[in-house]
């Protein structure tokens, strides 16, 4: 079946890719329903899965170019290899901070009478620190 392919590069290429878009899935299902302990895990070990992959990918499988390649291939190739560095950055960064807990990113309206936030991660839960009320009528007097 492998035969006709000079190496399994795109083959280990795209695994990474479409379980880190699965592990996305599994963690939108997370934030959808919190309560779900199994699907925690499973978005977990997919992100593993997806990051220990990438970087097998990266090293084990990675691709080498002929000596003679044409000079508009080598600049594609070297943009393919930076966006797999990010990648693989991005997905192991990912990991990590779902590994070890969860923490509260807050975005607060400019008269801090309201705010939106976002839990990432798996453990327990950091929350961000609420900013005192502002006092207009003080603020006025000054």
């Amino acid at each position: 079946m492998f035969k006709d392919f000079p190496s399994l590069h795109p083959f280990a290429v795209h695994f990474p890719i479409v379980l880190i878009l699965l592990a996305v899935a599994f963690q939108a299902i997370v934030v959808w329903k919190p309560s779900w302990q199994q699907v925690r895990w499973v978005s977990l070990s997919i992100m593993a899965i997806a990051f220990l992959s990438a970087w097998a990918t990266s090293t084990i499988f990675h691709a080498e170019l002929m000596f003679d390649t044409p000079k508009d291939a080598m600049a594609m190739f070297e943009s393919h290899e930076k966006y797999a560095a990010y990648t693989l950055w991005a997905s192991g960064i990912t990991l990590l901070l779902k590994a070890i807990g969860a923490y509260e990113l807050r975005a607060t309206s400019w008269d801090i009478t309201g705010y939106g936030s976002i839990v990432l991660g798996n453990g327990d839960e950091g929350k961000a620190p609420n900013l005192p009320k502002l006092d207009y009528f003080a603020m006025m007097k000054e």
